[in-house]
């Protein structure tokens, strides 16, 4: 336990002291920035196409801290930045699937961005087409169990833990594919470790959830099936997503059966940048997202705070969240090379400019630090 934290304070917390705290609002406050960065990519004409993750960060991270990579296994869809954030894979690495380029490790920009992979984490990449994920992730359980059943594959050194778990995640509007229901009836008879993760941010692109899924609600639609444990969240709620994940992890774990995690998320951007939801959302339902979400931000911020009794933990540590030097060091490198090739890129040139007056004010607030 960190020093100046309480066992009060942590059990409040979700068992989470404060170095742990920091590392989850950090990979979601950059998970957001590189949304934001890809989506400015975009509009240069440098990227050909982006799908945001923001609003569904806390119930991807939640997952990603209590999944193990490179043991257990995963199964993203096209919104799950965070997530593979969390589990290890790099700013850089994304960045490269995203403007095509040939040392992009996942498929070499051959692949759309936003469809993840990592051997090393035991990440599989999807496919394009919507929903395919759910069958893929149940076939990949049966072969742990088929594994841990012949001696065989054993010696040949199969990539199978007792204990892992299948990792699988979507969209409310991909449960209405055939697909979802085929994988549920092998997982539920079966009793796989198959965990379902549904951020549900309430539209199929355009089509909102009570037009597209029956009843308006998935989890309540799956009341039924056997041996499948289900719960419903706040998944702009980090603690409460925890929460919910370590039953439903536990449950996969311990052999009893699938575990469905229906995760109320927001979607704060289009679709993707195909999309425009000023013609299906309304100004005041876009402004409350937004709203909501500061809300959240600024919670998370301040449970931070709670856990440093003994102010260990200052605005100079904070600053370097946001500032860290040797971060703006590298990118100013980065795009000081860019002004060569590009001299007369005037979004180049502000860029400097913007990243110099944010490295005077980090400077400015770890000199005022004690």
């Amino acid at each position: 336990m960190v020093a100046g934290t309480s066992p009060l304070r942590v059990q409040k917390y979700g068992g989470l002291d404060r170095k742990r705290l920091v590392w989850l609002y950090r990979t979601m406050l950059l998970s957001r920035r590189l949304d934001e960065k890809e989506i400015q990519l975009h509009r240069q004409g440098r990227s050909f196409f982006q799908v945001s993750s923001a609003g569904h960060e806390a119930l991807q991270l939640a997952a990603a801290s209590l999944l193990r990579p490179g043991s257990d296994w995963f199964f993203p869809y096209y919104r799950s930045r965070t997530l593979v954030l969390g589990l290890g894979l790099t700013p850089l690495q994304l960045l490269l699937e995203a403007v095509g380029s040939a040392e992009a490790p996942f498929s070499a920009g051959r692949q759309m961005p936003s469809h993840w992979g990592s051997k090393e984490l035991n990440i599989v990449s999807q496919s394009s087409a919507t929903g395919t994920q759910w069958v893929e992730a149940v076939g990949c359980a049966e072969a742990g169990i088929y594994y841990k059943g012949m001696p065989a594959s054993r010696q040949a050194r199969a990539r199978f833990e007792q204990d892992e778990v299948v990792c699988v995640t979507g969209g409310e509007g991909s449960t209405s594919e055939g697909e979802f229901y085929e994988s549920l009836n092998t997982a539920c008879n079966a009793r796989l470790p198959v965990l379902y993760l549904i951020e549900d941010n309430g539209y199929a692109i355009s089509v909102p959830v009570e037009a597209q899924t029956p009843g308006g609600n998935i989890s309540r639609l799956l009341s039924g099936y056997p041996h499948l444990f289900r719960e419903e969240v706040d998944g702009t709620d980090l603690l409460a997503s925890l929460d919910a994940l370590r039953r439903a992890v536990a449950h996969c774990r311990e052999r009893r059966g699938p575990a469905l995690v229906h995760g109320h998320v927001i979607r704060l951007h289009p679709h993707s940048v195909s999309d425009d939801q000023k013609l299906y959302k309304t100004p005041q339902e876009q402004a409350s997202e937004q709203a909501r979400l500061t809300d959240i931000a600024t919670c998370t911020y301040n449970e931070i705070l709670s856990l440093d009794e003994k102010h260990l933990f200052s605005l100079k540590a904070l600053s370097r969240i946001y500032h860290e030097r040797k971060e703006l060091r590298r990118a100013r490198q980065i795009l000081t090379q860019a002004v060569r090739f590009y001299p007369q890129d005037a979004d180049i040139t502000k860029a400097v400019k913007n990243l110099d007056a944010l490295g005077t004010i980090a400077r400015k607030r770890l000199k005022r630090e004690p």
